[in-house]
């Protein structure tokens, strides 16, 4: 057997595979939706589905928050490490105004002592610093995580899988790459679950959500807590 007539083989059967793989099983499953989203294919029962990470995170407000926060302990840091190495330069300069007095040594050891504790300090607020962005990203993905163990066990998937949802931008090279090396090539825009999951979060934090005049998501968080709302349906779409 001749090696192009074997591949096509190993293609068909594989291609076979995948199939049996992705079809769902029987119907157990219903939804109702709103006007304008696609519904799951009536009769079946979805077992795969997608989620944009990077658009979750794009959105939560309470990360945006905490971010924020943290970038702003690390810019006062930073002005004030900027500070004291101003100082020592200065020192520095006045230093060899000194020299050969008794006074240059004793300044020479304070230059030295001064600049070993920055050195340190500012070593230990880099480990803080990445420790605390390291806790922000973990925390609120777990988060995210609860929300579509829970979804998943409602809804019935066997899988979710992580993928990039935003648009390729043909006149950039960096952009095209990242559309060319993305995992996922093809998907039913019903498997994607990334605004159910974004409006049952903010349906748990008391979030508003709302889409500006480009149909941009705008999701805020809402002053007084509104009164319980019905359950968000699956599949929103974005």
């Amino acid at each position: 057997m001749s090696k192009s007539r074997l591949l096509a083989i190993l293609l068909a059967i594989s291609a076979v595979g995948l199939l049996w793989v992705f079809l769902p099983p029987a119907a157990v499953y219903s939804q109702g939706v709103g006007p304008g989203h696609s519904p799951m294919r009536a009769g079946n029962s979805p077992s795969v589905a997608l989620i944009d990470i990077n658009f979750l995170f794009e959105k939560l407000p309470h990360f945006k928050q905490m971010m924020d926060q943290l970038k702003a302990d690390v810019e006062r840091a930073e002005a004030e490490v900027k500070r004291e190495r101003e100082e020592l330069t200065k020192l520095v300069q006045r230093l060899e105004s000194y020299r050969g007095t008794p006074t240059y040594k004793s300044m020479e050891e304070e230059i030295a002592r001064r600049q070993s504790e920055l050195g340190v300090r500012v070593s230990l607020q880099r480990k803080e610093f990445g420790q605390r962005e390291a806790r922000i990203f973990h925390n609120v993905y777990r988060e995210i995580q609860d929300e579509v163990d829970r979804l998943a066990r409602e809804v019935g998937f066997d899988c979710v899988i992580r993928f990039h949802g935003d648009a390729v931008d043909p006149e950039r090279p960096d952009s095209i790459l990242n559309y060319i090396n993305r995992p996922v090539v093809w998907y039913g825009k019903d498997r994607d679950i990334t605004m159910t999951v974004l409006m049952r979060i903010a349906q748990r934090r008391g979030y508003e959500v709302s889409q500006d005049n480009q149909g941009n998501i705008i999701v805020r968080m809402a002053t007084p807590r509104a009164p319980e709302r019905p359950p968000v349906p699956f599949n929103m779409q974005r």
